[in-house]
C-alpha cells in the first residue's frame, strides 16, 4: 500500500507540476503582454509630449504672425496717409476749405461792419456790372492767394517737422 500511496502522491505531484508549468507559461505570457503595454504607453506619452510641444510652437508662431500682420497694416495705413497728405487731392481740399473759410469770414466781417456802421454805404462791395463774370473781387483774389500760400507753407513746414 505504501507503494500505491506513493504512486498516488507522484501522480498528484505530476498533475500539480503540469498545472504549475501552465501557470508559469500563462504568467510569462501576461508579463510579456504587460511589458508590451508599458512600451506602447511610453511611446504614446512621448508622442503626446511631442504634439503638445508642436502645439506650443504653433501658438507662438501664430502670435508672431499676428504681430507682423498688425505692424504691416499700421505701416500701410501710415504710407497711405502720407501719400494722401502729399497728393493733389488734399491740396485741392485745403484750397477749397481755405476759400470757403475766407469767403465766410469776409461775409461775417461785412455783416459786422454793416451793423456797426449803418450809415456807411457798402454798395461798392457788390458787383458793379451784371454782365461781368461772377467771381471774387481782385482784392479778394489777392487775399485768397496770400492765404493759400500761407497754408501751403504751413503744411510744408508741418510735413518737414513730422519727417
Amino acid at each position: 500500500m505504501v507503494q500505491e500511496d506513493l504512486q498516488a502522491e507522484i501522480s498528484h505531484l505530476q498533475g500539480r507540476a503540469i498545472k504549475t508549468e501552465h501557470l508559469a507559461v500563462k504568467n510569462e505570457s501576461l508579463c510579456s503582454a504587460l511589458r508590451k503595454g508599458e512600451f506602447i504607453s511610453a511611446g504614446l506619452k512621448i508622442v503626446l509630449a511631442l504634439e503638445e510641444e508642436e502645439k506650443k510652437e504653433a501658438k507662438v508662431k501664430v502670435a508672431e504672425l499676428e504681430a507682423q500682420i498688425s505692424k504691416s497694416i499700421l505701416e500701410a495705413v501710415a504710407r497711405a496717409m502720407e501719400e494722401f497728405k502729399t497728393s493733389f487731392e488734399i491740396k485741392d481740399l485745403n484750397i477749397a476749405f481755405n476759400q470757403k473759410a475766407f469767403i465766410k469770414g469776409f461775409e461775417l466781417y461785412e455783416g459786422r461792419i454793416a451793423r456797426r456802421f449803418p450809415e456807411l454805404d457798402l454798395d461798392f462791395l457788390e458787383e458793379e456790372e451784371i454782365g461781368k463774370e461772377a467771381g471774387p473781387s481782385s482784392r479778394m483774389c489777392v487775399q485768397l492767394q496770400r492765404q493759400q500760400r500761407e497754408s501751403t507753407m504751413e503744411f510744408s513746414t508741418r510735413a518737414r517737422s513730422e519727417m
